[in-house]
């Protein structure tokens, strides 16, 4: 399934789920007998997420107004979604949006899939940047160089 335009709107795991939460309303609204799935779409779905979906079910041939298909093709949207892995960054200060963006399109064109990014702040590290992915853990701070240097030059606090 071909999904990459609703996935390009996402680079953090908040931002997935903020989609899937949109997404779970849209299929639970299917069923309603005084609205029309194009109703629903315009009232549940922020306008990004909305054009998204509809390029997504052109690129897949799905008619979001054949509700069985439609509700099964969200099913297996949320579940995709829910797949992504994640990768957790630690920084010493509040990233910009765009610095988080910058993040996730490198990991995506270096690693040849989607990655979500899950960020944390913790201003012990000092500066620098705290990486896990896929069980591996690497720490790029300025805390860890710093005691390495302190201890390598036999400084004492």
């Amino acid at each position: 399934m071909n999904c990459s335009a609703l996935l390009n709107l996402m680079t953090t795991r908040t931002e997935a789920n903020e989609i899937t939460k949109q997404l779970e309303t849209l299929t639970e609204s299917l069923y309603e007998v005084k609205s029309s799935v194009e109703k629903n779409m315009d009232k549940i779905l922020t306008q990004e997420v909305k054009e998204a979906l509809k390029q997504v079910c052109r690129e897949n041939e799905v008619d979001f107004k054949n509700v069985l298909a439609f509700q099964k093709f969200l099913e297996n949207l949320k579940l995709t979604v829910a797949a992504l892995p994640a990768a957790r960054l630690t920084f010493a200060f509040e990233p910009k949006a765009s610095t988080i963006k910058k993040i996730g399109l490198w990991m995506e064109n270096n690693l040849k899939e989607k990655i979500l990014v899950e960020t944390e702040v913790n201003p012990a590290i000092v500066g620098g940047l705290l990486i896990e992915f896929n069980g591996n853990y690497k720490d790029y701070s300025l805390r860890e160089k710093l005691s390495s240097y302190f201890k390598g030059n036999n400084f004492k606090f």
